[in-house]
């Protein structure tokens, strides 16, 4: 992917960290895609940063909105007067936690969620034991989905980072 990467063209990419990573060490190097007073000018940011909740490589895997998701505009009264839009990293972590302890601890209402259908295969994930994996081994993120131009996606290239997909924005 990254020689047919194009600077003057925006793209949807997936990428993956060849290890994981923590927080500590996505914000030195990723950190400004997630930092909306520097992203948005460059119109780009994160929509999703999936998080290693397991030591199995085939479970579904779960994750941080980035400063581009909304999937948390309609919160539970526990994420009450966050700024979404403008968080941090280690307040993403906060509510990430916090929606896994609550997808334990509320197993009726964990349940009508997952019986929709609308996740699939939902009913194979064991959310006490993904809380639990995070509780003992912290947050480690396993790489990020950003919407990026393509003169910052090529400053991006190294050899602990692969382009899993890429779509170019038309």
């Amino acid at each position: 992917y990254w020689k047919s990467i194009s600077d003057d063209r925006s793209y949807e990419v997936w990428v993956k960290f060849d290890n994981p990573v923590d927080q500590v060490t996505f914000t030195e190097e990723y950190g400004w895609l997630v930092n909306n007073s520097v992203s948005r000018p460059k119109k780009c940011g994160v929509l999703w940063i999936p998080v290693q909740t397991s030591e199995k490589p085939d479970d579904i895997c779960l994750g941080l909105p980035g400063n581009l998701s909304f999937h948390y505009k309609n919160p539970h009264n526990i994420f009450a007067g966050k700024d979404f839009d403008n968080m941090d990293l280690l307040e993403r972590e906060y509510i990430f936690e916090e929606a896994l302890k609550f997808l334990v601890e509320h197993p009726k209402e964990t349940n009508i969620f997952v019986d929709t259908g609308l996740w699939a295969d939902a009913e194979t994930i064991n959310f006490e034991e993904r809380y639990d994996y995070i509780q003992k081994n912290g947050i480690r993120y396993l790489g990020f989905v950003a919407y990026i131009n393509g003169y910052d996606l090529k400053n991006l290239e190294s050899d602990s980072l692969t382009i899993v997909r890429m779509n170019e924005d038309k």
